[in-house]
């Protein structure tokens, strides 16, 4: 079936954020991910299933499969692994030099601690040689099942040779391969190898950290025990996600930080037993800017107050979206054969979006060149007063760092008139 729904996935690795992405599937359909990960790097996958799926409400796949160890690919369901349906797979590197009288676990796990999830399930494969003198007529593997397997569920695999297998002491599994007839190695190099596979569960209540170790004793007739390797896996602590969307004008913070543009944040919430990622979809509504030149008489009262010089006056109001929003009216006082000569197309205000510094151009001569130069926030409060000199085809830069990201108004004027421009300064 397709889905119903749009829904969503993230990537990780470890406690790294890659990606986040919408998705929906018709009946049948897949989809291939990609991402670029340093090697040896576990890859997490999380995707929502459907709302009511029998078996949670998301789906995991863990792959770490680098080829230097036996590595996995494993995906289970929201429930724990045992409970739901679930797939392993398996890749195998290749082996130059070992010791013929070994262990391993599949899966390894991945990074130096071998970490895999709780609940998964470990296939052990014993592998022996007789590096001898003579033929092995007996050979015998005795393996003690640590605590945090259970060892109800243990299961005798698949072999070189007949063997049968028995329980000492309710945890002690002995493989016994009598009449073997093992040559020894140089005498038939193949020949002298053997295996035993088995495959048990983990117990219902291991916690993250939890580690799993192993290690067998082969016996060759009455030689001395071999001792293997110990192989080891380490319980992770899972991670799950959670989505939420954030919607802010542009005066408004999040969790102290004022942001001027969309935004996706991850945040991850470390736990001794759960790891999650919080994700936070940021959307900051426009702010409508109108900037107008309005020419009054000398002394003429707005808003309650004669104006006696050009004045620059901001204006509130409630835009579509609920947010605060700004009328920037330049007052300029009527004077005789007095016109305002600014020409905003002649001014350059770059760079705009800025991150601190920003350069004012102009390409009008005046006598006058002496410009007052001010930057106010969205309230109306400045921020930034000064005088500057200004000739023609030059730039000055003005230095604004310390002031906090946002929104704010530019405003030039002089003796000839005035003008203002919306800027915005990123964090």
């Amino acid at each position: 079936m397709p889905t119903s729904q749009e829904l969503n996935y993230i990537l990780t690795s470890g406690d790294n954020l890659l990606k986040i992405s919408p998705f929906t599937l018709d009946a049948g359909q897949s989809r291939s991910i990609s991402t670029d990960v340093a090697s040896g790097s576990e890859i997490s996958l999380i995707a929502d299933q459907e709302v009511g799926h029998p078996f949670g409400e998301q789906v995991f796949a863990v792959a770490n499969c680098t080829g230097d160890e036996s590595q996995y690919i494993e995906v289970f369901n929201g429930r724990e692994v045992n409970e739901s349906p679930s797939l392993v797979s398996v890749c195998t590197a290749n082996i130059g030099s070992y010791n013929p009288n070994d262990k391993s676990a599949i899966p390894s796990g991945w990074g130096d601690e071998h970490f895999i999830p709780s609940g998964q399930s470990l296939d052990y494969k014993i592998r022996f040689q007789n590096t001898g003198t003579d033929t092995a007529f007996t050979v015998v593997i005795r393996d003690t099942i640590v605590g945090e397997l259970d060892m109800a569920t243990f299961n005798a695999g698949m072999s070189s040779h007949d063997y049968t297998v028995s329980i000492e002491e309710e945890n002690i599994l002995i493989f016994t391969f009598d009449n073997i007839l093992l040559p020894d190695s140089t005498t038939n190099l193949i020949e002298s190898n053997g295996y035993v596979d088995f495959s048990i569960n983990q117990i219902s209540d291991n916690i993250p950290g939890t580690k799993i170790e192993n290690t067998a004793a082969i016996f060759f007739d009455f030689n001395e025990a071999i001792i293997t390797n110990t192989v080891f896996q380490t319980i992770e602590t899972p991670i799950t996600y959670s989505m939420s969307s954030v919607i802010l004008c542009a005066n408004e913070t999040y969790d102290g930080i004022n942001y001027t543009k969309d935004t996706m944040l991850s945040i991850l919430h470390e736990s001794p037993l759960l790891d999650s990622f919080e994700i936070v979809d940021i959307k900051v509504l426009p702010v409508d800017f109108i900037s107008t030149t309005v020419d009054v008489e000398h002394g003429e009262i707005i808003n309650n107050t004669p104006l006696f010089s050009d004045t620059t006056i901001l204006e509130s109001y409630n835009n579509s979206f609920g947010c605060d929003s700004r009328i920037v009216v330049n007052y300029v006082l009527d004077q005789i054969n007095s016109v305002n000569l600014l020409d905003e197309s002649d001014w350059e205000i770059i760079p705009n979006p800025t991150n601190g510094d920003i350069f004012i151009k102009s390409r009008q001569t005046f006598l006058n060149e002496l410009y007052q130069v001010s930057v106010s926030n969205i309230t109306g409060a400045k921020v930034y007063e000064n005088m500057h000199k200004l000739s023609a085809n030059e730039s000055i830069l003005l230095n604004l760092n310390e002031i906090p990201a946002s929104a704010y108004f530019l405003s030039v004027s002089s003796e000839e008139g005035i003008f203002t421009e919306k800027i915005v300064i990123n964090p």
